[in-house]
């Protein structure tokens, strides 16, 4: 990003970000477009996270104390998507109405690496993988790489899914990173091994976590489900295929927490 922006300023001579988008608008180097359009995004993919950088995060969530996962998750994981709405979608919208080109190449890398990282992330999860606070990180990496497809399908119904997918999660990431805590102060062990029929000693705690699992999962009645719904109805319009390939995801997806 660093790398980018000091190319912006030598090539443009400004980095305000008005000024920016009016000169991108009437330049014709569109490959300089792209190597700048694409060391943005690599930046911000980094703190999505999608692979191969997602390694950061559940180490991160496993050694950090409860106030921390809840920043980390409600707040600071938002400033990928917020940087790819902000400046590789918002920056870039003229030129992608005036030369589609721009996003040809580059469209399937993206869909392909958000995919990726979502199989990858359920399969880990799936993995003998005991540590609550690392599967909570990891259904984070699937959830914000969803919010990919809702962003790039150049469609309202995504643009708003992928929104409210963020809200959504960060406030369900939240809750049950509150609730680990409360655990962990009580059995000192997040292994589900040692947590067997948690329910009889604590009912109304585990009426809470079935609550925001269920919420996590995506189930109907929560907003989780309604923005993912409306990303699919966006996929759809964009590519068929990407949309079956999505659902089948989604199932794989709900696996692990199930």
């Amino acid at each position: 990003m660093l790398l980018a922006i000091i190319i912006i300023q030598i090539k443009y001579g400004t980095t305000n970000n008005e000024l920016i988008l009016y000169k991108f608008n009437n330049t014709d180097n569109l490959f300089l477009l792209q190597i700048l359009w694409f060391f943005f995004y690599i930046s911000f993919l980094v703190k999505i996270p999608s692979f191969p950088f997602h390694t950061w995060l559940p180490a991160a969530h496993a050694e950090a104390p409860t106030i921390g996962s809840v920043i980390l998750a409600g707040i600071l994981l938002k400033l990928g998507t917020y940087g790819i709405l902000r400046y590789n979608i918002y920056v870039y919208s003229n030129v992608l109405e005036e030369n589609i080109s721009i996003y040809r190449n580059l469209l399937p890398i993206i869909f392909i690496i958000s995919l990726i990282s979502i199989i990858y992330s359920t399969l880990l999860s799936l993995r003998s993988l005991f540590d609550l606070k690392k599967l909570i990180a990891y259904s984070s990496i699937i959830h914000m790489n969803f919010s990919i497809f809702g962003l790039f399908s150049f469609d309202l119904y995504g643009l708003f899914g992928a929104n409210l997918l963020i809200y959504s999660h960060a406030f369900i990431s939240s809750c049950l990173f509150l609730l680990i805590g409360y655990l962990y102060n009580r059995t000192h062990t997040r292994n589900l091994l040692y947590l067997n029929s948690i329910s009889i000693y604590m009912p109304i705690f585990s009426l809470f976590f079935l609550y925001f699992s269920f919420a996590n999962l995506s189930i109907p009645i929560y907003t989780s489900f309604l923005s993912e719904l409306l990303i699919l109805i966006s996929c759809f319009h964009f590519n068929l295929f990407l949309t079956i390939f999505l659902l089948f995801t989604f199932i794989l997806s709900s696996s692990f927490f199930i």
